[in-house]
Order: structure tokens, then sequence, then C-alpha cells
């Protein structure tokens, strides 16, 4: 099948969240693997997804990891993030926190504020590249400020620590907004 990966994208979406058409995660894996075919990293990262979350194919980690490196090497920030994601939680993937950290690096610096999120989260508990309340608290913030409800939770707590309450509330707020039911 030739034609355009945005339009086989799109109808694989619709196929799996069932918008406007009866949902069929099984066809939506079909065409996402049909428009990755192009190499299109948009697609690459679908198909891992895919795998990752069982969506009309067999869980499978260690095949979702291949998918996500595929794109993340096309510079897909949402790739990078989901393969630091396996990486920071050893899953399908040796466990590999530095592998991870460069990955969210990456993928924050294309503006992804999960990303951001979850550099704020290494830098407060990991050792890896190494502990930093400061800049924890900074990766938050830009989380935060981009939409991110977890880094409006985690901003509003730095907020709090720091003796700002009145601005810490006001982002437990936005979060609570934000966050998914």
């Amino acid at each position: 099948v030739t034609g355009s990966a945005d339009a086989q994208i799109g109808w694989a979406r619709r196929l799996l969240h069932g918008h406007g058409v009866e949902r069929d995660p099984e066809a939506a894996f079909r065409w996402f693997t049909i428009a990755a075919r192009s190499g299109d990293p948009e697609a690459l990262n679908m198909v891992g997804r895919c795998y990752e979350l069982g969506w009309g194919v067999p869980l499978d980690l260690h095949e979702a990891a291949e998918w996500f490196g595929k794109a993340a090497a096309k510079g897909h920030a949402w790739a990078e993030f989901n393969l630091a994601s396996l990486y920071a939680q050893g899953r399908g993937v040796p466990h590999n926190e530095k592998k991870a950290v460069t990955l969210l690096v990456r993928s924050a610096r294309r503006g992804n504020p999960k990303a951001m999120n979850m550099l704020g989260r290494f830098r407060e508990g990991s050792d890896v590249p190494r502990r930093s309340n400061r800049s924890a608290a900074l990766w938050s913030r830009w989380a935060a400020e981009r939409g991110c409800f977890r880094g409006q939770f985690h901003h509003g707590r730095f907020l709090v620590a720091a003796g700002r309450i009145g601005d810490g509330i006001h982002w437990f707020r936005t979060s609570l907004a934000h966050a998914p039911a």
C-alpha cells in the first residue's frame, strides 16, 4: 500500500480510539505498520506504542523498544521519551539510567514536557547524572509551564518547600485541573 503516511497515521488513530468509526485496534496496528514502511518517525513510534501497550498486537516490550529506537534515531521526541521510560524501568531492555537520562535530555530539548518532568525526578532522586534539587526544581518548573500535570505538581511541591505556599497551592490546583480523572 502506498499513500500519505500522515493520512495512514490519522486513519490508524481513528481506528485505535473509535473516533467516527468502530474501534478496531488490530486494524489500527496494521495501518500504523503500513505508514511505518515509509520510515515516518511518528508511525515508527506508534508501532512501538502498539507493542508497548498491546494495542491490536500482543504486548512485546522488547519489540516496542526496537520501534522506539528507530523513531528516536530520526529525532522523534516522543519516541525518545518512550524508549527512555523503558530503560528507566528496565522493561523490555536492560535497566540503564544513563541511557534513559541521555534520551530524556534529547526529548526535553525538543520541547517534550513529560521528559522535562522525568528529568526533574531523576535529578531529585537518582545519582545519574547526580542529585541536584536546584536542577530538579528547574526541570519541574519548565515541565509545569509547558502543561505537564505531573510537572505542575512537583513544581508546586518545590515552591512549598521553599516557603512559597500560595504559589505552590496555585500549581497544585493547576495540576489537578490538567490531570486525568
